[in-house]
């Protein structure tokens, strides 16, 4: 039996696929689709050649274009004939024929090569017999191998052509062959398997030569499930451009979920269509990706697979990426509004609470958020790399510029520096910070800029005294110092802030802090009695302010005594109309004169 033999059969058979080839000058002896149909693998030779080579080609439309020898470099010296792709075209599988030489006969040679990115190995022998091994076919579960052998066992001591039956257990391991069709007649020979998958039948070539004649038929039966290809889901698709609905080539790459080694590396047509090939028995994670476009991920579990099963998995990859922004204050965590934010290339649209970024997939973006009295942020985006999720939200947290803030106490008489606590209250953010002093009477801050902060001193032997500081956007440190006054008997304060319910004596919320700074002072002086003394203004009778300036002293008191002051320490009194500050001749002095204030009795 001779190649030239072989290849009368199969150009008379050829499909249409293979006459676009054809046309271009080939003489094909054998060839075989991918699964996906999207590449030809054939042994061929041209015009003047004697030897046939494998070679590949690439689908477009009806045509076969992008011709290549599957080894690069110098074509081999030897015939190389029936080339078969594994399922996830990372191996292929063909027959070396090493030509006879004197009396030694000619030798047939299964031999395996892997892919290797853009090549392919070199091509290695694998032994499944001790026989004439030809025509092997990989079935698409990347396990099954039928093929036809020539050889003397104990059934068929004939040596014709039969079909055998075997499986891959490791890379360069195989089952004992399987004899699945032969014969006792040694003008048979049978070859050029061929499984239909969705009939389940074997489809192979049957040579009879006679003394004047050969004859080819093509013959049919249907195969045993003892050698049927394992289960396998098909995945088949189309991946498209979201924005225009066109077709995109896209690279697929395979992997083992579970180990993350790659599996395989494919690619759509140049309509966006795919399919791939999934064998029982691992879980698979599949990835597509296309320049400029966004990444699509899936995992597929096909370790307990029972039956063939199709997926359909159509995909829409986006030309760019909207983030949505949420910007935030690190320290408070209260949503901001920038004041501005650069990123080259990009379409920025600012919200109410939100800022919404367009970035076209392909490029790298420096994206710098800026806000008055924060530092400024930089986030790093690289849709160069695999991008997954096209719409996604993230929050950035600014940090607030801080201002170095002195604050030194000071003996207001002697200027020397003296121990205390200060207490800082944001007037915007409400934040407060309460610290004590050096023996010095000095304590840094580190403080926001651009804000407002009311600052509340206190100190043993001292009257608390409250004060602010503005602090500018700058990093520029800044001092501030309070002169203490001390403390002594019959020292009269008004008491700010102190406010009643109309007509009442129920103090308002706004009175506690005022009232706290009493309670500190007075903790710090446990000696201390002092006298809290109410006054009204002149509307009304006497009788009537008096007794409401009396019910307000008392309500004071009892602030004071809730919170741990013993009553004996504060003499409550009421005054009426008979003491104002100023004259009662305005609102303005009107609001003067209704007031609570405190003099220190003992200490």
């Amino acid at each position: 039996m001779s190649v030239v033999a072989w290849s009368q059969l199969q150009t008379a058979s050829s499909s249409q696929a293979v006459q676009s080839i054809v046309r271009q000058g080939w003489q094909v002896q054998s060839y075989q689709l991918s699964f996906d149909k999207q590449t030809l693998v054939f042994a061929g030779r041209q015009s003047g050649e004697t030897r046939y080579n494998l070679f590949m080609a690439d689908a477009r439309g009806t045509q076969w274009v992008n011709v290549r020898p599957i080894f690069k470099g110098t074509l081999s010296d030897m015939d190389e004939t029936w080339p078969t792709l594994s399922g996830d075209e990372q191996d292929i599988y063909f027959v070396r024929i090493k030509p006879a030489e004197g009396k030694n006969p000619a030798e047939y040679h299964i031999m395996r090569s892997k892919r290797q990115q853009d090549d392919w190995s070199t091509p290695e022998r694998i032994i499944i017999s001790d026989g004439e091994d030809i025509s092997p076919l990989l079935l698409h579960d990347n396990q099954t191998l039928l093929f036809a052998s020539r050889r003397v066992d104990a059934v068929h001591t004939n040596r014709t052509f039969a079909l055998y039956f075997c499986r891959k257990i490791s890379d360069h391991d195989w089952t004992t062959p399987e004899l699945i069709l032969g014969s006792d007649d040694k003008s048979v020979n049978y070859y050029a398997p061929e499984y239909l998958h969705q009939t389940k039948t074997l489809r192979y070539t049957k040579q009879i030569i006679q003394r004047h004649d050969t004859t080819y038929t093509l013959e049919s039966l249907p195969l045993d499930s003892r050698y049927q290809p394992q289960a396998t889901m098909t995945v088949q698709g189309v991946v498209r451009a979201e924005e225009t609905g066109r077709g995109l080539v896209s690279e697929i790459k395979v992997f083992n979920a579970i180990t993350s080694v790659p599996v395989a590396t494919l690619h759509s047509a140049a309509s966006g269509q795919f399919q791939l090939c999934l064998p029982v028995g691992n879980k698979y994670s599949v990835d597509i990706t296309t320049s400029e476009h966004s990444h699509y991920y899936e995992t597929f579990d096909c370790i307990h697979l029972a039956q063939d099963t199709m997926v359909e998995c159509s995909v829409q990859l986006a030309r760019q990426l909207s983030i949505r922004l949420h910007i935030y204050d690190s320290e408070l965590l209260t949503p901001l509004r920038p004041d501005i934010i650069r990123a080259e290339n990009a379409k920025i649209k600012y919200g109410d609470k939100h800022v919404d970024l367009i970035l076209p997939i392909g490029n790298k973006y420096s994206i710098v958020t800026q806000k008055r009295g924060y530092t400024d942020d930089t986030l790093l985006i690289d849709t160069r790399k695999p991008v997954l999720l096209t719409e996604s939200e993230m929050d950035i947290d600014l940090s607030p510029g801080k201002t170095t803030f002195t604050i030194h106490l000071a003996d207001k008489d002697s200027l020397t520096g003296i121990m205390g606590q200060i207490e800082l209250i944001n007037r915007r953010t409400g934040e407060r910070i309460v610290a004590q002093t050096s023996m010095r009477g000095a304590h840094n801050f580190q403080i926001r800029q651009g804000d407002d902060y009311d600052i509340h001193v206190n100190a043993a032997g001292y009257i608390f005294k409250d004060t602010t500081v503005s602090v500018p956007f700058s990093e520029k440190p800044i001092m501030q110092q309070v002169a203490m006054e001390q403390l002594h008997e019959n020292m009269v304060m008004q008491l700010r802030n102190i406010q009643f319910e109309l007509n009442s004596a129920a103090l308002t919320a706004e009175s506690y802090d005022e009232l706290d700074k009493v309670i500190r002072m007075m903790r710090d002086n446990p000696e201390m009695r002092i006298e809290l003394s109410a006054h009204t203004d002149d509307q009304g009778s006497d009788a009537y302010n008096d007794n409401l300036s009396s019910r307000r002293g008392t309500a004071v008191k009892r602030y004071l005594t809730e919170q741990g002051i013993a009553s004996e320490r504060v003499n409550a009194i009421g005054y009426g109309k008979r003491k104002p500050l100023v004259a009662n001749d305005s609102d303005e002095h009107r609001a003067m004169n209704r007031r609570v204030e405190f003099t220190i009795l003992d200490l």
